[in-house]
């Protein structure tokens, strides 16, 4: 017996955590949320920290251990758009 997982979506099958795009309730601190924007492979992520209001308070590095242990956090997942820059 095997499970056919080729129409599955990668959501589905990707259980690996943390992920670029991957989004977490803060711990500790006041209520918000941390938006993984990077994942390296040095094992440091680097998150946007939003507050309740959706505003931008701030960026941190952590381990990708440390979110992957409070995976129990995660809470939704967003695209990161394309960064369009106009140089001079």
């Amino acid at each position: 017996m095997k499970l056919d997982l080729s129409g599955a979506p990668s959501s589905a099958i990707e259980n690996e955590s943390p992920q670029v795009g991957d989004i977490y309730r803060k711990a500790g601190g006041p209520p918000g949320f941390w938006w993984v924007v990077s994942v390296c492979p040095n094992d440091d992520c680097y998150v946007l920290t939003f507050d309740r209001n959706g505003q931008v308070t701030g960026a941190q590095r952590y381990g990708a251990s440390y979110l992957s242990r409070n995976d129990h956090r995660r809470v939704g997942r967003a695209d990161l758009p394309p960064i369009n820059v106009e140089w001079f």
